[in-house]
């Protein structure tokens, strides 16, 4: 039998009569992927975090032994943030937002005759097929699909997938193998290049002299659209920022066979 909860304003309340488990909790073991910013998941994988309980963004109420009399009936007009489903050490995390508590009308298909609903009072909330997230407490494990589905949940977990702060973009740019274009601003650099800088920041400083050496042949060989003088990559845009920073995650790479020149937008590290 399993329990829900509902969370509202940052506590936990308990809904009774919802003692059915409301998804499906099987996952293939074979698609699991070790969460990491440059994996793209295919079809039928999802992310992982290990070792979730020992990070800073994980719930007091995984952390803890669970007990349903420890929560108080949930009100329905108290606020609706999220909901949790409980079975055994598998906790099923879903978002509530407020498309999904609007009004809703229904074509009901039933076995007799097809009719049509409207709800006009009260909420409803529809339940997907995936959860939102999932955590084995027995394992220790914390399985979703996209991170920015889950940030609501579990506050803080965005970083590990953050934008560079307005210093670190500024520091990045002032490398010496840099040279920034007179009409490139700090609010010339976008989103996406702000987390590609705060993930490559300190893996660029911590190589040594010789390999960034290594690097700056790399790049300069592989991307001959990005203006390279005395020794410098010049930026003159956010599609060149966009270049270098693929060049620094070694993101090009030459086929073996035909010699085809490549960029591979997700990366999966091998054991």
């Amino acid at each position: 039998m399993a329990t829900t909860l509902i969370s509202s304003d940052n506590k936990y309340f308990k809904l009774s009569g919802i003692t059915h488990l409301l998804y499906d909790k099987s996952y293939s073991e074979d698609g699991l992927v070790p969460y990491s910013p440059q994996t793209l998941l295919d079809e039928n994988q999802c992310y992982i975090l290990k070792n979730f309980s020992a990070t800073t963004y994980c719930p007091e109420i995984l952390k803890n032994s669970f007990s349903s009399t420890d929560y108080d009936e949930f009100s329905r007009d108290q606020n609706k943030d999220h909901l949790i489903n409980i079975d055994g050490n598998t906790y099923f995390f879903q978002r509530i937002t407020n498309a999904l508590l609007k009004p809703k009308k229904f074509l009901i298909f039933a076995e007799s005759k097809t009719r049509y609903e409207q709800v006009n009072t009260g909420q409803s909330i529809t339940i997907k097929e995936f959860p939102d997230a999932i955590y084995n407490r027995t394992d220790d494990i914390l399985y979703f699909l996209k991170l920015e589905w889950i940030k609501s949940l579990f506050p803080g977990i965005e970083e590990l997938y953050r934008e560079a702060t307005d210093e670190e973009v500024n520091d990045f740019l002032r490398y010496d193998f840099i040279n920034v274009g007179e009409n490139f601003k700090l609010a010339s650099v976008k989103t996406n290049n702000r987390k590609r800088i705060a993930l490559l920041k300190d893996r660029y400083a911590g190589f040594s002299a010789e390999q960034k050496i290594e690097l700056n042949k790399y790049i300069h060989n592989y991307e001959s659209e990005l203006p390279f003088q005395n020794g410098k990559f010049e930026i003159q845009s956010d599609q060149d920022l966009k270049r270098l920073l693929y060049g620094i995650d070694q993101r090009y790479y030459t086929t073996p066979i035909e010699k085809e020149t490549r960029i591979a937008n997700s990366i999966t590290k091998i054991d």
